[in-house]
């Protein structure tokens, strides 16, 4: 039978072959978007595809305002290089906002309600000024503009309106700032049809080989509008077809032969962003991989297959320890090859790591 090329392909298109960028930003550009609701983990997800990744480099990126973490795409959190964060809101806000409808009209939250609460957002963080999730949570009830569960869908409105993004210690304290005190505003931005060719570009450049559907679960897209997308930049990319699916990746990537052991986020790029993830896990497997509500486990691949799943324990000592779950407990994990992701990953974070 012949080898399954994609988990290679996958793996090199990502940059987790061979890391290419020693800047974070250029990381998060490259992969368009980084799934970022997990805030530790999606430092990890950036810095094990950079040559010298640490925990401050990436942190660093994220204060300057050179990445941003904010609701796009599909709605929930990710990581975007600051000059692309204006287009991809224009672009994936109609669809985010469908999504959030239906809970405002059951919370009885209305576009009059909205607006209030972007205007005492405005004024409270302007002129630089920063504030938790909790303080602008804090405001509405003051205001009573919002006193109950409704409190997301309030911040979440701000951050597709391109009024608020994350601030100083993103994820650490949720801070906010305004956007355009983050970001110069812009006039020069995309129509839609040419923004969703564009994110078809960063999509099928970094994670490819993937197909249609791939992309519009990735971008949360209507499907008419990701495969106009995907047709505009076509013509860039090379083809292959895979059990009956047709795919498109970068052309010239390397198909290696050997491949490394590797510790991934929680709801890693190259776990997460794909509809169909059975050429990645075994379908057995899956319920241990995620759940069914979506909560994406940190995973060990093995030949780019998902193997077990890890987990950091709490410190004893100067040493943190690593907690491995085979998949498949007749199926032995590599030392030789696990030793070295755990490098990797114990150089990122600053701190010994060892397997318990």
């Amino acid at each position: 039978m012949p080898r399954n090329p994609i988990p290679r392909l996958r793996l090199a298109a990502q940059h987790l072959l061979k890391p290419v960028h020693d800047d974070p930003t250029e990381v998060v550009r490259h992969l368009g978007a980084v799934q970022a609701q997990d805030f530790p983990m999606s430092l990890w997800a950036v810095g094990i595809r950079m040559k010298h990744g640490t925990v401050p480099t990436v942190t660093e990126a994220l204060d300057a305002g050179r990445i941003l973490r904010t609701h796009v795409l599909r709605p929930t959190w990710h990581l975007v290089a600051a000059e692309d964060i204006r287009w991809m809101l224009r672009l994936s806000a109609p669809q985010v906002r469908t999504a959030m409808g239906s809970f405002a009209r059951q919370l009885g939250i209305t576009d009059t309600h909205y607006r209030k609460a972007r205007r005492l957002f405005e004024k409270h963080l302007h002129g630089g000024q920063q504030a938790t999730r909790t303080e602008l949570v804090d405001l509405l009830k003051q205001a009573r503009i919002c006193t109950g569960d409704g409190s997301s869908l309030f911040l979440m409105d701000a951050e597709l309106e391109g009024l608020i993004c994350s601030g100083t210690g993103a994820g650490r304290q949720s801070s906010y700032a305004l956007l355009d005190e983050r970001v110069p505003p812009t006039s020069d931005l995309p129509g839609r049809e040419e923004a969703a060719a564009r994110l078809a570009q960063r999509y099928f450049t970094s994670h490819g080989p993937a197909t249609l559907d791939d992309f519009a679960w990735w971008s949360g897209l209507p499907r008419g509008l990701a495969r106009d997308g995907m047709e505009a930049v076509r013509a860039q990319f090379a083809g292959l077809t895979w059990e009956g699916y047709s795919y498109l990746l970068p052309a010239g990537l390397p198909d290696a032969a050997a491949l490394p052991s590797f510790l991934l986020a929680a709801f890693d790029e190259y776990f997460i962003s794909y509809k169909d993830r059975s050429a990645v896990i075994r379908p057995e497997h899956q319920a241990k991989a995620f759940t069914a509500n979506g909560i994406f486990r940190p995973i060990v691949l093995e030949g780019g297959v998902a193997a077990a799943t890890w987990k950091q324990m709490p410190a004893k000592g100067a040493t943190a320890h690593l907690r491995l779950t085979s998949f498949d407990p007749a199926t032995a994990l590599s030392p030789r090859k696990l030793a070295t992701a755990i490098t990797r990953l114990s150089a990122f974070l600053g701190v010994p790591l060892q397997t318990t």
